[in-house]
């Protein structure tokens, strides 16, 4: 016995099965009729977090360590305790990523800190205190949750002019415009 092969032409619905096959075919593919161009991928840059402003907040000691001769002062052991927080407040200006301006901590104040927002929003700030042979260094990250709210992390470095060793007191901080 032999089969009679049928072409698609024979075989019954073909033009409706055409129909419907170029169609999804066509959508599929992109081909509503308009251009058959590739569409460039959005080079918009995102945009900058705004830090500039005054803030004010607090600071939360999570650690302190010790090293050196310096470490016999134990500075550490002040700053243990139930109430391990510090008041802070920052007055920034920001043009584009370029951040500056002055900052307190307690009643430490550091004129003239300066720092840059990263590409992920990030703000890293750096400043330096010198005062009667101590001097102070405090690096700030910085990222914002809200329009208002911001919080981070701060790490201050004392050392002495003349003296061995290093105190370094870290932290989290928060803060509102």
């Amino acid at each position: 016995m032999m089969f009679k092969e049928k072409t698609l032409r024979e075989a019954p619905g073909w033009k409706t099965t055409l129909i419907v096959f170029c169609a999804f075919a066509l959508g599929a593919c992109g081909g509503s009729g308009g251009s058959t161009s590739p569409t460039a991928p959005s080079t918009s840059a995102p945009s900058v977090p705004y830090f500039g402003g005054s803030w004010s907040g607090q600071y939360n000691v999570t650690g302190c360590t010790e090293t050196g001769v310096i470490a016999l002062l134990d500075l550490c052991a002040d700053l243990e305790g139930d109430d391990d927080s510090l008041a802070l407040s920052m007055s920034l200006t920001q043009a584009s990523r370029n951040v500056t301006g002055t900052f307190t901590v307690s009643d430490l104040v550091f004129p003239g800190s300066d720092g840059t927002v990263a590409p992920n929003g990030t703000l890293a700030l750096s400043g330096t205190l010198k005062e009667d042979g101590v001097t102070i260094v405090a690096d700030w990250t910085l990222t914002k949750s809200s329009e208002s709210d911001m919080g981070g992390t701060l790490s201050l470095t004392f050392t002495g002019d003349g003296v061995s060793g290093q105190v370094k007191v870290v932290g989290q901080i928060t803060a509102r415009r």
